[in-house]
């Protein structure tokens, strides 16, 4: 912000200077207006308005013709007073404005977060006659859709074949043959041929295409192709190519995708609810299948969360590689299954609707109707598609029912009513008296642990003459049981016989699993008051009914009873996504031995974490002793990771910032990301960030995408969480540690000038071997090492003049206005010297060499050079020239060398014929990657500017080297400290 705080100042300055007649050194350095004389597209028209001056700031209007850039203009700045000079663009040459590029080719415009194109923004300085400079800026002023004529990813169908699956989301891409040009691609799976498509674009604002959505195309293959014209508002029109992009069908058991690329069709976030009325939705589960629907395998994965439905969609301009795949069979094409258990236990009350939910992420289309389906019986199934348009993958899914059964079963009420025959028990005059008498209360103790019910006898007479007065008893019972369980085995509930009471009836309770069961009726005698209670309390077993949710799963042995400690472990070997955890068990105890915790044993015992535990007391019928039994869980091991895996950068919120990755520093816990260019904070990096297996962060989301807001460079820290709880913190370190421009020498502007050029103003890669009117090709194209495109070749020649020039590169700029006048002093030629600044220091250059030398291993060396330069005064051009041949400072140098590091490359060792001896032995015309560390005293210096120099002969400043010498080198870059 510092540099807006003299602006009132300066403007200030400006009108005093503008006012006044002062005759020497004033402050005046305003642009009055912007020019422009001349300017063209790079692939057709591109019409532009009058340049308008605001502040600082160019602003260019572009009427239409966006799809023609880079802008190319050439134009001259006017001014009312007298200035020192303009650098930073040559105005006599083309300046070129052009989108920002990037994505999957890097050729991709890049769109800010309201879909508007970002443009680089060109500058250049005035400097007034006192030295005071001015930053100007040239901006674009665009309408996004005033020329547009782009088609997005969303689009819909009026016509489409039945049973075709034909995703809503097109890939937006570009052919691999060049007259088809843009392409978009309708994702389709299986397709049968002939295939009518009726599609209906989604086009930029204001944008027409004939017959868009009435339109029949047919095709009769996959590789069969439409072309027609959209029609930007301002007329501008695009050609556009319409083809099929068949997906193949994958499930979890495919092998030949991994886990990550399934990842956005894994139904995250999945919820299901019944949308009619009498059944439940008790559980859910994936399951992979192959082969025809509903053959499934061992499989599975794990269920969501449920969450609420969000919104379809594809990112505005989504470019995606084409992919081919071969289609699945049609009549028994690969699925995965997602079971639903459902509870009828109200009845039947088919047929059933239910509404599911699926969250989408970007680039997946859902092709079928989850919102009601609707299933007449428990047998029938629904299906439907998601297509992954980003990673090029089908998933077809089978929605399937399966009743939920139950295994808990119980007695939760008994009432009786009761006749009993009389009997006389001394003689034929006695009166008859009941054979049994229950209490008047017709008390039913049940006992759920042992599945017994008591009934309390506090009469019981026997018969003198059983065969007079037969002794019966016969019970009219009403049983209640759980929901969804069932009576069986129920006959009668009659005893005849003097000490038939005695004897237990059973009956049983048959859960909806089909588990039967069994329990008693006992007949305590209370004739003579309460009968004396058992002391005894033992837990003999337990047995384990039910585990919920379906998502834990269990070991062989599922239970592990420790009598010494009177410890149960329930032994899992997945437990995701199981918490609350919840356990139906049975009980074996001792005689009339009772559970006095958990309901009396009723309701199932429930674990919120691994590490919870739940005590159960068992009690005595006395009362008189109890044992408390801890039931804990086994969880499976958990994973530990606490690793970031992978890390990309996506985009940026803000125009003006690249960045790259450097490195996953994994012990040390930092993500080291490298800002190249640093426009305007604050600004957000969008990011996609792998973990260790299971593992979580602070900043992704579930899908592993997250989005981290900088106010500077400057560091992040964030957590992951492994899957057994376990914290690391890391750091994503941010820093601004820039690579020189075109440093693989991929662009070149000729045969012999590499892109960007080093000119007065704007200094980059400069040579001096372009000279007029001696001009020798020393620095030219070659190619670079096998698969490493192009390189820069120096070569050592001789000279019309009979002095021999060696082959040279630097960054900065040569002034060829007089060589030969200059021919005495080379230096004064070279202006060394780039602006450059970083955070973090520099401790050197690596580069790719090849070396050669002209006449034999000892005739020759090469030089390679890295310099950090301090510019005495900003308010200066720099003016660097180094050290004259004879090693003195040049005398025009405004700047100091702080650093430097220098190098001497040959294919021999020790002395050579030109005196030098070589720190950097390589083997002859061999490609090799060398390091030059840069040196300097003390601590690391403040600096302005760098430089870097080539040349294929280490004395061409002299004249001396051996004809022939090579010397070519390709990537360069530059190395920090960490």
């Amino acid at each position: 912000m510092k540099n807006f705080k003299f602006f009132p100042v300066l403007f200030l300055a400006l009108l005093l200077a503008a006012c006044s007649d002062i005759d020497g050194l004033n402050d005046y350095n305003a642009v009055f207006s912007f020019e422009i004389t001349e300017h063209k597209g790079t692939d057709g028209e591109i019409v532009i308005g009058e340049p308008v001056m605001a502040g600082n700031t160019i602003r260019i209007p572009v009427l239409h013709g966006i799809h023609n850039f880079p802008l190319y203009f050439k134009g001259q700045p006017h001014f009312e007073n007298p200035i020192d000079r303009v650098t930073g663009l040559d105005f006599n040459d083309w300046i070129e404005i052009d989108l920002e590029r990037g994505g999957e080719s890097g050729n991709e415009p890049v769109l800010d977060e309201n879909g508007n194109y970002i443009f680089q923004e060109p500058k250049f300085y005035v400097q007034a006659l006192s030295g005071m400079p001015r930053e100007y800026t040239f901006k674009i002023d665009y309408t996004a859709t005033s020329s547009d004529a782009e088609i997005f990813p969303q689009v819909t169908f009026a016509e489409v074949p039945e049973g075709s699956i034909v995703a809503d989301l097109l890939t937006v891409t570009d052919s691999d043959v060049p007259e088809e040009g843009n392409m978009v691609l309708a994702n389709i799976v299986a397709p049968q041929f002939p295939l009518t498509l009726t599609p209906e674009f989604s086009l930029s604002d204001g944008a027409t295409l004939e017959g868009n959505g009435t339109t029949p195309y047919e095709f009769g293959s996959a590789d069969e192709r439409h072309s027609f014209t959209v029609v930007a508002r301002d007329g501008t029109e695009k050609r556009w190519t319409f083809g099929l992009a068949v997906l193949p069908v994958v499930n979890a058991n495919s092998a030949e995708v991994d886990e990550a690329a399934l990842a956005l069709t894994n139904l995250a976030g999945f919820s299901a609810e019944p949308g009619s009325k009498g059944f439940s939705i008790e559980e859910h589960r994936f399951s992979a299948s192959t082969g025809a629907a509903g053959t499934e395998t061992a499989a599975t994965s794990e269920p969501a969360k449920t969450a609420a439905l969000s919104g379809k969609g594809g990112n505005a301009l989504q470019k995606a590689t084409i992919r081919h795949g071969r289609p699945a069979e049609a009549d028994t094409p690969t699925a995965d299954t997602l079971k639903l258990y459902i509870n009828t236990s109200s009845g039947t009350p088919f047929p059933i609707s239910i509404d599911m939910a699926i969250p989408l992420p970007d680039g997946v289309s859902l092709v079928g109707d989850v919102s009601d389906m609707s299933f007449p019986d428990i047998g029938s199934e629904h299906t439907f598609w998601l297509l992954d348009t980003v990673d090029g993958i089908a998933r077809r899914w089978i929605v399937a029912l399966e009743e939920y059964n139950s295994p808990v079963a119980t007695v939760l009420d008994f009432s009786y009513e009761y006749t009993a025959s009389e009997v006389r028990e001394n003689s034929l005059s006695d009166p008859k008296v009941p054979a049994i008498v229950m209490d008047a209360d017709r008390t039913a103790d049940i006992d759920p642990v042992n599945r017994c019910i008591y009934l309390r006898a506090v009469e019981i007479h026997k018969p003198k003459y059983a065969s007079l007065d037969p002794w019966e008893l016969s019970l009219t019972v009403d049983i209640r049981i759980s929901n969804g369980a069932s009576l069986v085995n129920v006959s009668n509930f009659d005893w005849t016989g003097t000490d038939s009471w005695k004897n237990p009836k059973t009956f049983g309770v048959k859960a909806s699993d089909g588990t039967v069961y069994e329990w008693k009726i006992i007949i305590r005698d209370w004739s003579d008051g309460e009968p004396e209670a058992s002391d005894e309390c033992e837990l003999y077993g337990v047995t384990l009914k039910e585990v919920r949710p379906y998502t834990v799963e269990l070991e062989a042995e599922p239970l592990t009873i420790d009598y010494d400690n009177r410890t149960i472990t329930l032994n899992l070997t997945k437990d995701d996504n199981g918490y609350p955890l919840s356990v139906a068990v049975d009980y074996q105890l001792s005689d009339y031995a009772r559970i006095a915790t958990q309901n009396g044993g009723r309701d199932p015992l429930v674990f919120d974490s691994p590490e919870a535990v739940n005590e159960v007391e068992v009690v005595s019928e006395s009362g008189k002793n109890s044992e408390m039994w801890t039931f804990r869980l086994r969880p499976p091991l958990k994973e530990t990771g606490t690793d970031v895996t992978s890390f990309r950068i996506v985009s940026f919120s803000e125009s003006g910032f690249n960045a790259e990755l450097v490195g996953i520093d994994t012990d040390n816990a930092v993500v080291t990301v490298n800002f190249l260019q640093t426009g305007r904070f604050p600004v957000t990096m969008n990011i996609r960030m792998g973990l260790s297996y299971k593992a979580t962060s602070t900043i992704i989301d579930q899908y592993g995408a997250g989005a981290v807001e900088f106010a500077r460079v400057e560091d992040k820290p964030f957590t992951v969480t492994a899957q057994n709880g376990e914290t690391r913190e890391w750091t994503l370190r941010t820093t601004y540690m820039p690579q020189l421009q075109n440093a693989d020498f991929e662009r070149w502007a000729n045969l012999q000038t590499p892109l960007p050029k080093g000119i007065k103003g704007s200094p980059y890669w400069a040579s001096a071997n372009m000279t007029s009117p001696v001009v020798v090709e020393g620095t030219t194209q070659t190619e670079g090492a096998p698969g490493q495109g192009k390189a820069v070749q120096m070569e050592t020649k001789n000279t019309i003049i009979g002095k021999l020039a060696a082959g040279s590169l630097f960054l900065g700029w040569f002034d060829d206005s007089n060589p030969m006048g200059n021919m005495n002093d080379p230096a004064v030629m070279m202006f060394y010297g780039i602006p450059f600044s970083s955070n973090q220091p520099i401790k050197g250059m690596q580069v790719d060499i090849l070396y050669h030398p002209g006449n034999g291993p000892s005739s020759d060396s090469g030089s390679l050079a890295i310099e950090l330069i301090r510019q005495r005064d900003l308010s200066q051009e720099l003016e660097y020239h180094g050290a004259n041949p004879d090693g003195t400072w040049h005398s025009k140098n405004n700047a100091d060398r702080v650093a430097r590091g220098h190098s001497i490359v040959a294919t021999q060792a020790g002395t050579l014929d030109n005196g030098d001896t070589a720190d950097l032995v390589v083997p002859d015309n061999t490609w090799q990657t060398v390091f030059v560390p840069l040196e300097y005293d003390g601590a690391y210096p403040a600096y302005t500017h760098l430089t870097v120099t080539f040349s294929s002969s280490s004395k061409g400043d002299s004249y001396k080297g051996a004809v022939g010498s090579i010397l070519k080198i390709d990537n360069i870059r530059l190395i920090y400290e960490e």
